[in-house]
């Protein structure tokens, strides 16, 4: 969408210069000259797209034998408490960096960042499905039996984005959705894992689990 978007944008400075010549060719347009332009264009649509990327959406450009150069990339660190009597893991902050590229809307890009460490969080802590072995029915079906991370679960969460590196896709930028969430869960277990020595291997890492693994 932001290729996109950024393309319409482009092709309606064009169409705006063509009814007002004072339209600058690029940068900011003075408000003055943009509201004149805009009351004489009135009427006027145009449509951007998004043009096809060299090789594929993955592997832009493979002259340089630079296999998955335009991928996403994450790193997710986790600082947590655990409390050893009672078998509870409290994440306590969060260090999110993303190379994505140009992000066109930083702040929705870093709520949905955001929104990602407390989806991993609960994926970590608390969400678990299960089911009757004999009939294969669904028991935690409501909110009451599948837990999800509220307000006091929640870490403080710094985002960082790095947008270099990325000039050969287009618009420059590659989707964010689904890596700010992948890592987050993993750093949370790592995290666990160097406060008290025990490896979780199963998801959720709930108190009776930890506890185990403790003795």
């Amino acid at each position: 969408m932001g290729p996109a978007a950024a393309d319409a944008a482009d092709r309606l400075r064009t169409a705006l210069r063509e009814h007002e010549p004072r339209v600058p060719a690029s940068g900011p347009i003075p408000e003055h000259t943009l509201k004149e332009a805009l009351a004489a264009a009135e009427g006027t649509r145009v449509v951007g797209e998004r043009g096809r990327d060299r090789g594929g959406a993955l592997t832009p450009d493979m002259d340089d034998l630079s296999v998955g150069r335009g991928m996403s990339g994450a790193v997710h660190v986790m600082e947590v408490e655990v409390d050893t009597l009672l078998g509870r893991v409290r994440p306590t902050r969060c260090w999110a960096g993303l190379a994505v590229g140009r992000v066109y809307a930083e702040r929705l890009a870093r709520n949905q960042v955001e929104g990602a460490v407390v989806q991993g969080v609960g994926y970590a802590l608390f969400e678990e499905r299960r089911h009757d072995p004999a009939t294969g029915v669904v028991l935690t079906d409501n909110l009451e039996d599948y837990r999800l991370a509220g307000m006091g679960d929640v870490p403080e969460t710094e985002v960082y984005f790095h947008q270099e590196g990325f000039e050969h896709a287009a618009g420059a930028g590659v989707g964010l959705g689904e890596v700010s969430l992948v890592g987050v869960s993993a750093s949370v277990a790592n995290a666990v894992h160097d406060a008290t020595g025990w490896r979780p291997r199963d998801l959720p890492v709930r108190p009776d689990r930890l506890l185990e693994g403790l003795r």
